[in-house]
């Protein structure tokens, strides 16, 4: 019986232990961080989920927005410039007074993967989709916006006003192999 306590007690302790060096390996490996933007700071926004204040690149997570140059439907089946009303949605959100994005990683092009919000806006990657002005990206078969999606395709806002394929797709269609 003593025997049984000791070699439990002894699991419990490895158990406890194991807990707490996962709770600090994952703080060791947390990369986020929150950058606060002062109203002045340099902004070029480069389409609906991209853009850069100074020197820093930014993606937001969870979105994929039409390209600039990228074209939609309308309900009539006439072109418009969805890339472009969708980079100028961003920019409207962006220059919100408070703005602030936390950083999650980087992506393969070094911008820095990030929710950002605003006074105005608890996550400006909810409003371009909720405006039809990107699509929510799914991670592991969930989407990160997939109730804003839902919502602005059934009113048919933004993109869902009519026909249009995916940014990705866009891209592969429109991006030139690089020359070698």
């Amino acid at each position: 019986m003593a025997m049984r306590m000791v070699k439990n007690v002894g699991l419990l302790i490895l158990l406890i232990a194991g807990f707490w060096l996962a709770y600090l390996y994952g703080r060791a490996n947390d990369t986020r961080k929150t950058i606060a933007f002062e109203p002045s700071a340099k902004l070029y926004v480069f389409d609906g989920d991209s853009f850069k204040i100074g020197a820093d690149k930014y993606r937001l997570d969870g979105i994929d927005a039409p390209e600039y140059k990228q074209n939609c439907k309308d309900a009539a089946g006439k072109d418009w410039a969805c890339g472009k009303v969708a980079r100028a949605a961003l920019q409207t959100a962006l220059r919100q007074r408070g703005l602030i994005c936390t950083i999650s990683g980087h992506d393969k092009y070094a911008r820095a993967i990030s929710v950002c919000k605003t006074d105005q806006a608890a996550d400006i990657a909810a409003i371009q989709v909720s405006a039809g002005m990107a699509l929510s990206d799914a991670f592991n078969g969930v989407k990160s916006y997939g109730r804003e999606e839902k919502a602005a395709r059934t009113a048919k806002r933004g993109i869902w006003q009519g026909t249009f394929i995916s940014p990705k797709e866009w891209r592969d269609r429109n991006t030139q192999p690089p020359v070698q």
